[in-house]
């Protein structure tokens, strides 16, 4: 029955079903923003996205969509380690979806995944344009896979970005605190 579904997704795409979405959010949370909040699942929705519908430009990358639609399916039927790895597939096709390329590197993160977190991070960063929030995702990936020079550089590179913002500087202050490098992160708190 998965096979199925994924073959009428798939077949649905490649006839042209992927036209530019009239609502670029949907675009960027896959098919899935009509499931329900009320599962445990880790919220790879998009129902919390903005409304950018002022943005009608956003096309939709058919390989990415049809990555996310088969790990929704994998994922209603229980299937996790399937379901993560379709959403990474989606990820990877298009890391310009830093809402789903976080939520991918939090699943990995959390099983103590970190290479496969820096993986799909270092992608999307990779970007010019990339945010000072994902690039502070890729601070801590990459200091929970042990690579703390390359955290520092995400950090003070996501701190450049947007020196307003906090993700940048917490993530530098625990690195810091992690290499007990305590008059650095004095100064880095003044």
């Amino acid at each position: 029955p998965i096979l199925v579904l994924m073959a009428g997704v798939s077949g649905a795409l490649l006839s042209g079903c992927a036209a530019p979405a009239r609502h670029p959010a949907s675009a960027h949370a896959a098919p899935a923003a009509n499931r329900s909040t009320d599962d445990a699942s880790d919220g790879l929705m998009a129902d919390e996205l903005p409304d950018n519908s002022s943005h009608p430009s956003v096309e939709v990358n058919p390989a990415a969509l049809a990555h996310y639609a088969a790990g929704v399916s994998y994922e209603w039927n229980d299937e996790d380690q399937q379901a993560v790895k379709q959403f990474n597939d989606a990820a990877l096709a298009d890391p310009s979806n830093e809402h789903l390329v976080i939520k991918v590197a939090q699943r990995f993160l959390k099983n103590k995944q970190a290479d496969k977190a820096v993986t799909v991070l270092v992608k999307s960063a990779r970007r010019p344009n990339a945010s000072a929030f994902l690039l502070s995702w890729l601070a801590r990936a990459d200091l929970q896979a042990g690579k703390t020079n390359q955290a520092l550089a995400a950090s003070r590179l996501s701190i450049q970005r947007q020196p307003d913002a906090f993700d940048g500087y917490g993530c530098q202050l625990e690195i810091l605190f992690h290499n007990n490098q305590l008059s650095e992160a004095v100064r880095t708190l003044n």
